[in-house]
């Protein structure tokens, strides 16, 4: 009986310790004590945000996919600049979407952080949360990449943030997720 205590009071230390582990290799790896304090304030401002022309791209071809939503970017997104991209699509059902960008060789997304906000449109929730931040420093490329990030609610937008010095050009931004 001693021993059965003792065994299990060493798997719960065990088992404390990895969780504390597992939450801080999870919060570095989504970047989280990386974030610019400069998108969380323009993710919550209210100011007019379309500077970059956007048109939307066909996604009449992509059948494999439940949703897909692809933008298509013209322009560039200079320092400090954010630019806000509203998904016209109905993300119900979703549990997880694929978020991606791509843009030129020349260009670099090292510095471009992507906010993803989520709203039910319900009376008493009326505005986007942001819950997710997606950092092109951890891009494995440095003009393109992407991460998946869990759905919490049915409308979707995102926000293109540039956190360095130089211009960030880029042509597309896609979205991509499975209805359950």
């Amino acid at each position: 009986m001693y021993r059965t205590a003792q065994a299990a009071l060493f798997c719960l230390c065990f088992v404390s310790v990895l969780s504390a582990q597992d939450k801080t290799s999870i919060e570095e790896s989504r970047g989280i004590r990386s974030v610019s304090p400069q998108l969380l304030k323009y993710a919550a401002s209210a100011q007019e945000r379309n500077a970059i022309k956007l048109k939307p791209a066909d996604a009449t071809t992509i059948l494999a996919l439940s949703v897909f939503d692809a933008i298509t970017l013209t322009g560039a997104l200079q320092p400090g600049q954010g630019l806000t991209l509203p998904s016209i699509q109905d993300w119900t059902g979703t549990d997880h979407i694929a978020v991606a960008i791509q843009c030129p060789q020349a260009s670099s997304v090292q510095n471009l952080q992507i906010g993803v906000q989520w709203i039910v449109p319900v009376s008493i929730a009326t505005l986007y949360t942001l819950t997710d931040v997606i950092l092109g420093s951890n891009f494995p490329l440095s003009n393109q990449g992407g991460a998946v990030v869990p759905t919490y609610g049915n409308q979707l937008q995102l926000i293109l943030f540039n956190a360095g010095s130089t211009p960030i050009s880029c042509s597309q931004v896609t979205i991509a997720a499975k209805v359950h």
